[in-house]
């Protein structure tokens, strides 16, 4: 096919898997960058290495259930299956980051803090999900999977 690259599976979804811990770690870097200073309930890890720990584990859920997904008939229903699991897997991650540094500190109850870190990554996630879908549609234009 003129003007694709064709990879092998395992590269691409090698490639997928790496844009996603890209992702997570600065949709969460962005949404959190405020608490960035404060101290985590360890007393020992950095933001930076916290959120990296913390895509590190996220993205373990990221590939069984994308190879699901890929099993499913119609490109666009694949596409929105896709951003709904990786838009729940992104704010998990801030949910988790934001417990681990603001709600162990304080008296935040579990609902309180999906509250509160909703407000901090609603927009960050909104955007980097506009991007997921212009690098999707940009890769499925350009790649064939052999």
């Amino acid at each position: 096919m003129k003007g694709k690259v064709i990879v092998s599976n395992r590269i691409y979804l090698m490639l997928l898997w790496c844009v996603f811990v890209v992702s997570s770690f600065l949709v969460t870097t962005i949404s959190l960058y405020e608490f960035k200073d404060t101290i985590s309930v360890d007393l020992e890890t950095s933001f930076y290495n916290s959120v990296l720990k913390t895509a590190l584990v996220i993205s373990v859920f990221y590939m069984p259930i994308i190879l699901l997904i890929r099993g499913v008939k119609g490109r666009s229903l694949r596409n929105l299956l896709s951003c709904v699991w990786i838009s729940f897997l992104w704010f998990f991650q801030v949910l988790v980051e934001f417990s681990n540094r603001v709600a162990g500190w304080s008296t935040f109850s579990l609902s309180e803090s999906i509250v509160v870190s909703s407000s901090y990554s609603f927009n960050v996630i909104l955007m980097a999900l506009l991007f997921y879908v212009l690098k999707l549609k940009l890769v499925q234009k350009r790649v064939r999977v052999k």
